[in-house]
């Protein structure tokens, strides 16, 4: 299980992968999964995502 602080690092590590990505121009509409500073998947909602992810 991981801790607090790892679940903290992680977040920050995806937003910083998610902000110097420059092909999300494309994507201004969409919500993106990203896991481990890769993208997972696109999504048009929110819902979409935590249905398909179950997060």
């Amino acid at each position: 299980m991981s801790t607090k602080e790892e679940i903290q690092k992680e977040v920050y590590n995806n937003y910083k992968f998610y902000l110097k990505d420059k092909i999300l121009n494309y994507l201004l509409d969409k919500y993106v999964l990203i896991k481990k500073e890769e993208f997972i998947e696109y999504f048009d909602s929110i819902g979409d995502a935590l249905n398909k992810n179950k997060i």
